[in-house]
């Protein structure tokens, strides 16, 4: 069975963060665990699916020594596996699982990929307040763009770069959307 993360806040547990116990405020971080307040969309075993919301304690490392420096967080759009009690009313969300099947590496790429696009979003805003910039973005693209994707298709250029480049020049009119799919189809990415 399994939920998506709809709404994800936390305390973390720890210290009062007063500065006066620095070693042990370091030690629950790394050792410690928090408290998530988690709205999920779950599936069921039977395909009923429904919304629940509650409180999960998981560790703050819960890949455990091997993955102690992998730092995590329960976004919007993770895919959590879950245990779910006849009636459907008691929701457990199995940690060890969700480490196994690569869920600490997915919540990760989850964040990279909203940051990623709030930066193309950034871009487009400051391309559309200021044209001239956005003729000198686009006269580039136009020059450079072709070279750039094929660099995409030989793996010289990251393809999420790549990517959200072309979404800033669209959203900041620099690009229109036709120019800037045939971009991104001559990088295989559409």
């Amino acid at each position: 069975m399994e939920a998506v993360v709809v709404e994800a806040s936390t305390n973390r547990d720890g210290g009062p963060g007063d500065g006066e116990s620095q070693w042990h405020d370091d030690v629950v971080s790394l050792f410690g665990s928090a408290t998530w307040h988690l709205v999920l969309d779950v599936t069921a075993g039977d395909g009923l699916t429904f919304r629940r919301s509650g409180t999960h304690k998981v560790s703050n490392r819960p890949g455990g020594m091997k993955r102690m420096f992998t730092s995590w967080r329960a976004v919007p759009g993770l895919m959590l596996p879950v245990f779910v009690s006849a009636d459907h009313r008691d929701v457990e969300v199995d940690w060890d699982a969700f480490v196994a099947r690569g869920g600490l590496e997915q919540a990760t790429q989850i964040v990279e990929r909203r940051g990623a696009e709030q930066g193309a979003s950034e871009f487009g805003k400051l391309l559309s307040k200021k044209p001239k910039m956005a003729a000198r973005q686009r006269a580039l693209i136009l020059e450079h763009g072709p070279n750039m994707a094929d660099e995409v298709v030989t793996g010289v250029r990251p393809a999420d770069e790549f990517r959200r480049h072309i979404s800033g020049l669209v959203q900041g009119d620099a690009l229109d959307a036709d120019e800037g799919n045939e971009f991104l189809r001559r990088a295989g990415l559409l």
